[in-house]
């Protein structure tokens, strides 16, 4: 069995984790392993509740199985989760371990070298643009990257015998607004002290830019400025002059040392890509790479993919009557993820609870089996549903032997807090993270699947007002209200036998012993006239009521002959005189019956053999001297 790789990221369709996740997936697949990446769809966005529901994704984690893990804690920014996780990994996890661009103790780290980029874009503006006084923007003090940043930047200076002015050297805060911050102290008697600028961060050039240009200094004809680590939102500002995070040196370095300490073997030729500055119209060179925007010019009314105009997927999924249904929708809306694998939907055995209104919901983990609803091959319009599987296994699919290594991208099904289960998205041998639209698309399949819940609880709940208007709440047998609905359902020429019941003595019970007593006495009785309606039907239509206070009717509508008839109602004294040996009361529970039997051509013929029976029942009282 091929070995397996674990990766713990957030959102890897951001371009960070998406360049990242691209070498360490070629460099995993080359040296032969299996990747599950575990992730949450967003860095932080989002109320505490959402947040907490997406990191519950890492509680399925079965570190048993892998046999080495990538840490990449730097993503983590909901609040709390990086320390929480953490811990987890140190007591569930002793296998070989890396962590990426963030130092914890104990865990063997392997940082991003900005130093060599900062330091080659420094170098540029010194060695092309004849700098003489540069200044440097870094992150929060004592944060490795800024401070790793920081001397790349110094490393230049040194290396061109230049001297270091601290005052040119500026702390921010990896963002837009360092700009602001910091410019003011770059002025000295209206004039810049600087000849260039080098920004730690693309954030943080866009924002010096447009902190320069609303005091009327422009850029690159003033002053020059390089950035490193232009991420993907700023590919539509004005061209920086910039060097790209080294993040495949990063990605080579973490997969290599992971494959030695799995291998035991030392890898003799380490890879590493050159330091690439892409010059552009920041510092003043000549265009040599522009700046390319995809953009897809299409009449959004005939895409069919998930930003289409005229995807309904949202509404057919929140007017989805069953599970059943909702689970078919899902499984047709998978062609807009693209050119996928596998997908497979994975549910908790008890992720709606409609049948318990007690139940609370789940939070943290997932149940101890689940239910894998489907499987979705890609190009494969039918569906393969799946069974039951332990949760531990976390995918039956990891288990089978395929001649190709292959990925599996692990994805939380919740609503805020409320666990549903998880998708497991494969893109096969693909090096790639899934697409930008599928957190929005996983966003759609929560918020149907709560629809759908509050429509199976609402269902529920329904059902029992239901059955609790039609069934006294002392005895658990039906009430007047539920006679009265059989009443009017009985057919003409039908053949009805009725026994009216009244409990002897109650007051007498419930003077003497207590109402407790008298209602148990009551529960006794309903169970006898019950255990009778359940053997007659067997032969037709049998029901028990609670048609008063102490009284009691049983109905039977078919063939039954007299004997029949005779001995549903012995069964009802039978099961009663039984009680009382079990039951050890000081008191004796009997109750009076009377019977009637014949045909029901209108309500007035039942109504005829109530009052018979109520008769027969009176007499028979009398009889046995039970005063009401």
């Amino acid at each position: 069995m091929r070995k397996r790789l674990g990766i713990i990221i957030s959102q890897p369709d951001d371009i960070y984790q998406s360049r990242l996740l691209h070498v360490l997936l070629e460099d995993a697949f080359y040296y032969n392993y299996d990747v599950c990446v575990f992730s949450t769809t967003v860095k932080q966005e989002g109320s505490e509740s959402f947040c907490n529901g997406e990191a519950n994704i890492f509680e399925l984690i079965n570190y048993n199985i892998l046999d080495g893990l990538i840490y990449v804690p730097d993503t983590l920014k909901i609040p709390g989760l990086r320390d929480r996780l953490t811990e987890q990994i140190r007591e569930r996890y002793h296998g070989p371990l890396i962590c990426i661009d963030y130092m914890i103790d104990g865990f063997n780290c392997i940082l991003t070298d900005d130093a060599e980029a900062v330091c080659e874009l420094t170098s540029h503006l010194i060695d092309f643009h004849g700098c003489k006084r540069p200044a440097m923007i870094t992150g929060e003090e004592g944060h490795i990257h800024a401070e790793n940043r920081r001397l790349g930047f110094l490393r230049a200076l040194e290396n061109h015998s230049m001297p270091i002015d601290e005052d040119l050297i500026f702390y921010g805060d990896f963002w837009y607004t360092t700009g602001d911050k910091v410019i003011p102290d770059l002025f000295d008697g209206g004039r810049l002290k600087p000849d260039g600028i080098v920004c730690g961060s693309g954030h943080m050039a866009v924002g010096m830019c447009e902190a320069l240009k609303a005091r009327g200094i422009r850029v690159p004809e003033d002053i020059p400025v390089v950035a490193y680590d232009v991420s993907q939102e700023i590919r539509y500002y004005p061209h920086f002059t910039n060097a790209p995070l080294p993040l495949e040196n990063t990605a080579h370095a973490a997969i290599e040392a992971l494959h030695e300490q799995i291998s035991g073997e030392k890898i003799s030729h380490k890879r590493k890509n050159p330091v690439i500055i892409s010059c552009a119209g920041s510092c003043g060179c000549p265009e040599t790479q522009k700046a390319s925007v995809s953009v897809r010019y299409q009449d959004m009314n005939f895409q069919s993919d998930f930003f289409s105009t005229g995807n309904f997927m949202m509404e057919e999924l929140i007017s989805a009557k069953s599970t059943d249904e909702f689970i078919d929708l899902v499984g047709w809306y998978t062609y807009q993820l693209g050119e996928i694998h596998k997908f497979f939907f994975c549910m908790c055995d008890d992720w709606d609870y409609s049948d318990d209104g007690n139940h609370k919901h789940r939070r943290i983990g997932y149940s101890e089996t689940m239910r894998l609803e489907f499987t979705r091959t890609g190009g494969d319009p039918f569906l393969q549903k799946g069974g039951i599987f332990k949760t531990e296994e976390m995918l039956p699919e990891l288990y089978n032997d395929f001649p190709e290594p292959r990925a599996f991208y692990f994805v939380p099904m919740h609503f805020n807090e409320r666990c549903f289960g998880y998708c497991v998205l494969s893109m096969g041998n693909r090096t790639v993270s899934y697409d930008p639209c599928f957190k929005s698309w996983m966003r759609n399949i929560n918020n149907g699947l709560e629809s759908l819940r509050l429509r199976n609880k609402l269902r529920w709940y329904s059902s029992l007002m239901a059955k609790n208007a039609r069934t006294d709440a002392l005895t658990g047998i039906g009430n007047r209200f539920a006679f009265d609905e059989l009443r009017s359902e009985i057919a003409e020429d039908s053949r009805v036998f009725i026994i009216l019941g009244d409990l002897n003595k109650l007051k007498y019970i419930n003077d003497n012993f207590g109402h407790f007593e008298g209602d148990y006495a009551l529960q006794a009785v309903a169970a006898a006239f019950l255990s009778s309606a359940e053997g007659a039907s067997a032969s037709g239509v049998a029901r028990c009521f609670r048609y008063g206070g102490d009284e009691f009717l049983f109905i039977a509508i078919g063939s039954f002959s007299p004997s029949e008839c005779a001995g549903f109602e012995s069964n009802i004294q039978a099961v009663l005189e039984q009680k009382n040996k079990t039951a050890e009361k000081p008191y004796l529970m009997s109750v009076s019956l009377g019977t009637a039997l014949g045909m029901v051509n209108c309500q007035k013929d039942l109504q005829k053999l109530i009052d018979e029976a109520d008769r027969n029942m009176f007499a028979q009282k009398r009889r046995l001297r039970y005063i009401r």
